[in-house]
């Protein structure tokens, strides 16, 4: 069998191998072996060994050089489509990061803004708090403002 008709095969197997799946690639590797066994053969000095070592090269490496390239275009396309799905879960997550820094600043301010007022209405006692009832108060606004902080989700 001459170069041409071989490559031609070898061309028709990677193809093969590139766009089929299953069993249509077996049918089309055995079709091609049986062809290729039995005019191989059919040579009068013949050997079996080589022989089909020559065909297992011949048809060997087309289908798996076609089974490589398909299934790194498979690899890559299903890449891209992860990609794409993480996308707006990306970008999810930075929105949620930034309504947190901001709820963050909204409770430190209003934190401050309650311990600024504490100082400013507290009347001076020997013990640095007006009375008990303000330390009372104090306290529980101290616990509301820092429970907020607790439940926060991390910026970091």
């Amino acid at each position: 069998m001459g170069v041409p008709i071989k490559a031609m095969v070898a061309v028709a197997l990677f193809e093969l191998a590139l766009r089929g799946r299953g069993r249509r690639i077996a049918y089309g590797a055995g079709v091609s072996a049986f062809f290729l066994t039995l005019h191989a053969m059919s040579a009068p000095a013949a050997e079996v060994a080589p022989t089909l070592y020559r065909l297992s090269i011949l048809l060997g490496v087309p289908l798996l050089s076609g089974a490589y390239v398909r299934l790194t275009r498979e690899n890559a396309r299903q890449a891209r489509d992860r990609a794409d799905a993480e996308e707006p879960r990306r970008r999810a997550d930075t929105s949620n990061r930034e309504i947190a820094e901001r709820l963050y600043l909204g409770v430190s301010t209003v934190k401050t803004y309650v311990a600024s007022l504490m100082r400013k209405t507290a009347r001076p006692t020997g013990s640095g708090w007006p009375c008990r009832r303000h330390r009372a108060q104090a306290s529980i606004t101290s616990r509301r403002t820092s429970g907020l902080l607790v439940m926060m989700p991390s910026t970091r």
